[in-house]
């Protein structure tokens, strides 16, 4: 698990370096998609993003 979240904070890292608008993920279930998006989040905002509050109206 560590060596997933080591290339996920250098995948994260040489993203928010680039600035994109979007990003796509895609990969199988276990690859650390999850860990990088929260990852990516911490270093744009310096918290780590809650998944149930990012749209809290989904589920009304």
């Amino acid at each position: 698990m560590n060596k997933i979240i080591q290339q996920a904070n250098e995948v994260a890292a040489r993203i928010a370096d680039s600035s994109p608008m979007i990003v796509f993920l895609t990969g199988a279930s276990g690859v650390g998609k999850t860990t990088l998006v929260n990852q990516f989040c911490r270093r744009l905002t310096g918290e780590h993003l809650q998944p149930e509050l990012v749209n809290p109206e989904m589920d009304n």
